[in-house]
């Protein structure tokens, strides 16, 4: 978003740190710490992105289970209902 904004991407900036500047005390919410680090995190900056990680680390995304095959491994074989979900 930042980037984009040719006009008056510091006001901007410094507006945005602002407005989420009362969600990212100790007494914030887990959520209210949540959005404040998405919205640094559309700044595009290195330093907003390292406060963005000190309010609301990034969740990691796994696609592989105990349970069952690694979708994005080839190697793995097709569960029993990748056929009926096909046909579907």
């Amino acid at each position: 978003m930042l980037r984009l904004n040719r006009t008056d991407p510091t006001d901007l900036a410094h507006a945005v740190r602002d407005a989420v500047s009362p969600f990212v005390g100790d007494g914030s919410s887990r959520l209210a710490r949540q959005a404040a680090a998405f919205a640094l995190r559309l700044m595009g900056t290195q330093d907003d992105e390292a406060a963005a990680e000190a309010l609301s680390p990034r969740s990691t995304c796994s696609f592989a289970h105990d349970e069952g095959p690694d979708p994005l491994d080839l190697a793995t074989e097709r569960p029993e209902t990748a056929e009926t979900c096909r046909a579907l």
